[in-house]
């Protein structure tokens, strides 16, 4: 055992430990008067730090770091440089109701220490802890875990009620305890274990985030055989206790505090086996609310809540691409005179089998409100949406079905009318009227899609043939159009067409020069072409 106590005004030295490959810290004394590891305390001046660098550590069999401050001084921090792989394992075997673990704390208006702790992996095993908490006026301090592969907790400590494995900031008076941060690549949470804040006094519990990049997994499997029968998973909770409790820590009876937010980054997260995530209070304080980002959300006979039993409701904001209840809930509830807690989702795809339910309600207070915003909405006949008060006024369900496409609802391109060309047989003459041609198109192309479509008929290919009126000739057939074979001169010396050829001698030189030789022969027609613009405004 290493341990500075500080009884002075000055600032306490530091713990510094540099292992090459391992530290190991283990057990306690016969006579539990000797706990296995490394202590810094303080009375009266600042606390100091607490320093580790190495490869591999392990607390196990009752073993513990830790921090304290009696005082108004500042409590020292931890920080942990373990490079590979750190352990935390059960408790003691000649005392089971100490466990193994880490914690700084404060029992007085001093400000707690940090706990910092960069890792490859973390695991935590049957009542292992790592608490950063306030017995007193005092802040809490921060708990802060960087493990850049895993977190892994699992199991909790058979022998002592309620004692799971978990990472937590707590506040037992009057103090507000600190802000908890979990950054990993993937987090596994099983039977029993936690990563939560609470209060069980007046301070307000801290705020949970946790970011992990890969993977976010909570289940009850258990490889031992022991079943841990309460709840578990992430949160943050205004809780109550047991009156034993309460007179050992003279903690309020109800508890005044406010629940903090927990807020959490994950590619994907999956709950299973009755685990949940909730913000909650069941005291007169207010819950807090819940953020979860996650490209996939799984829950599977589990649940994602806001709860208050005598003050405000907390609000739900889930983003996802998939999100997939099966038996399972997400309510935002509060009891009493209350609101309800709102919730927010939006995902891609949201899919509710085998009596789930989506619920923001409340007793006597309004219901929340309810708003879902998805390409992709299936549930069972089973599933159950709502958002209503026993006695006061029902909250509103929205939910907006959004296209699944955008891309094939955009407006296409004006198309553009494809002009043929006119070929001249003869060149133009100077001088004389000019003829025109003009190509309209099938009809109806706007030149403009803000303004008017005027009506110009033309080619339609899919057509319902007309019946003929009653007082048509059956018999009558429309005159023949025969195509001009030769022309004549009338007697006022204009060129008429003819349907019959002109008689010409059979080595007679034609050429375009004959074209030129009549000049009494009106120009070729000029080929002139329009705009939709043109064709729209008429001629």
């Amino acid at each position: 055992m290493a341990l500075i106590q500080n009884q002075g005004s000055q600032t306490g030295a530091s713990i510094n430990v540099n292992a090459f490959d391992s530290l190991e810290l283990s057990g306690i004394s016969s006579d539990k008067k000797s706990i296995s590891g490394l202590f810094s305390e303080t009375v009266a001046g600042n606390t100091g730090n607490i320093e580790v660098s190495t490869k591999n550590l392990v607390l196990e069999n009752g073993a513990a770091i830790s921090a304290k401050t009696f005082t108004q001084a500042t409590g020292g921090n931890i920080f942990l440089n373990i490079s590979e792989s750190m352990q935390i394992l059960g408790f003691s075997s000649i005392d089971p109701t100490i466990a193994s673990g880490i914690g700084n704390y404060t029992l007085s208006s001093g400000k707690g220490g940090e706990i910092i702790i960069n890792t490859g992996q973390l695991t935590s095993l049957n009542g292992g802890t790592i608490i950063s908490g306030t017995f007193g006026a005092g802040e809490g301090g921060n708990l802060t875990i960087n493990a850049s592969q895993s977190v892994q907790l699992s199991g909790f400590n058979p022998f002592v009620p309620l004692a799971s494995t978990q990472l937590a900031v707590g506040a037992f008076n009057t103090g507000n305890a600190g802000t908890l941060t979990v950054n990993t690549s993937k987090i596994i949470l099983q039977n029993g274990s936690n990563i939560n804040s609470y209060t069980l006094g007046k301070g307000n519990a801290g705020s949970v985030v946790v970011n992990a990049y890969n993977s976010i997994d909570i289940t009850r499997e258990s490889s031992d055989g022991l079943v841990y029968n309460q709840r578990f998973g992430i949160s943050s909770t205004a809780a109550f206790t047991s009156k034993e409790i309460q007179q050992l820590l003279e903690l309020p009876i109800v508890t005044d505090g406010n629940a903090g937010d927990v807020i959490i980054n994950t590619n994907r997260l999956t709950l299973k086996d009755d685990t949940l995530v909730n913000v909650s209070s069941f005291g007169t304080s207010n819950a807090g609310n819940l953020i979860i980002n996650a490209n996939n959300i799984n829950l599977d006979n589990s649940n994602i809540a806001a709860a208050s039993i005598l003050g405000q409701g907390g609000n739900i904001f889930l983003t996802s691409d998939y999100l997939h209840l099966r038996n399972s809930s997400i309510t935002a509830t509060a009891g009493d005179n209350s609101n309800g807690g709102n919730i927010r989702i939006a995902t891609d795809i949201l899919t509710a089998t085998d009596n789930s339910a989506i619920t923001a309600n409340a007793f006597r207070g309004r219901g929340g409100n309810i708003r879902i915003d998805t390409k992709g909405l299936f549930v069972s006949p089973d599933t159950q949406i709502t958002a209503s008060s026993e006695r006061g006024i029902n909250g509103t369900v929205e939910i907006n079905v959004l296209d699944r496409n955008p891309s094939q609802t955009k407006v296409q391109p004006q198309a553009k009318a494809v002009v043929p060309e006119v070929v001249s047989v003869c060149q133009g003459h100077s001088g004389g009227v000019a003829s025109t041609f003009v190509n309209t198109g099938a009809g109806g192309l706007a030149g403009d899609s803000e303004k008017q479509l005027y009506s110009s008929p033309g080619w339609q290919r899919d057509f319902v043939p007309v019946p003929a009126s009653d007082n048509s000739t059956a018999n009558e057939q429309p005159t023949r159009v025969v195509e001009a074979q030769g022309w004549i001169r009338n007697s006022n010396g204009d060129v008429v067409l003819t349907a019959e050829a002109n008689p010409v001698s059979p080595y007679a030189d034609v050429s375009a020069s004959t074209c030129h030789a009549e000049p009494n022969l009106k120009k070729n027609p000029e080929v002139r072409t329009h705009s939709a613009e043109s064709i729209r405004g008429g001629f």
